[in-house]
């Protein structure tokens, strides 16, 4: 559990336990357990986690530019509990991903090597996008839900003009709920979206009862039953 957490102070957190147990009675505290920011980087391995509670990512809420690998983790019965007076409307049941490009600065050249053009703002510093990935490899989502908002699991948004992918490869969706949005499994919104080999069981939500992709994404060789959109279109 100390190897889990000791470096949640610095840029990037290496987690792994041998013994799954160990964290499933560590992370019952129906609380946010990870906030990874633009310029950070979380890997996680061989992890089960149960009952996180954040509003904005159930365990986990990664901002614009940061990055991570995680596989083979357990996120099971994410919700969010909201007090008296609170936000009541919340999304992503087990995580929330806005996914953007980080920046780099690059020295103007005095000529522009694709083009031959003299650059006016030539010994001036730019930002350039690098882009990267975030990738969920053998990961499985269960019984996570938002009583009110979008995506019963996974909520992810691309920044317009980012090139990085949200990947999920060979995970399961099962039994998540976003009764009153959309996504039960999970929301994408621009694009830039994978879920290869995936399996999506009995999920549900008003509409799109596994799925809920706004400017598309790509699916391919995954696996659908049992999902139900209890009053609009995409069981």
């Amino acid at each position: 559990f100390y190897r889990l957490l000791r470096d949640l102070n610095g840029r990037r957190v290496v987690s792994h336990c041998p013994d799954p147990d160990l964290q499933l009675r560590a992370f019952v505290d129906e609380a946010t357990l990870f906030v990874v920011l633009e310029d950070g980087h979380l890997n996680m391995a061989d992890l089960r986690l149960r009952r996180g509670g954040g509003r904005l990512g159930g365990f986990m809420f990664m901002k614009g530019g940061s990055r991570g690998d995680f596989n083979n983790v357990h996120f099971l019965e994410g919700r969010y509990f909201p007090d008296a007076g609170k936000e009541p409307t919340a999304h992503g049941g087990a995580v929330m991903i806005a996914n953007a490009d980080r920046t780099r600065k690059e020295l103007v050249p005095p000529v522009d090597p694709d083009t031959g053009a003299v650059n006016k703002d030539a010994g001036s510093y730019r930002d350039v996008p690098v882009p990267g990935n975030i990738t969920f490899t053998k990961c499985v989502f269960a019984d996570n839900q938002v009583t009110n908002g979008n995506a019963g699991a996974a909520w992810v948004k691309t920044r317009p003009g980012s090139s990085g992918w949200v990947i999920f490869d060979e995970c399961v969706f099962s039994r998540n709920q976003a009764p009153s949005g959309w996504g039960g499994a999970a929301w994408s919104g621009r694009g830039h979206v994978i879920f290869a080999a995936c399996q999506f069981v009995d999920n549900a939500a008003m509409g799109g009862g596994a799925l809920h992709m706004v400017q598309g994404g790509l699916i391919g060789g995954s696996r659908f039953a049992g999902n139900r959109a209890t009053q609009r279109a995409g069981g």
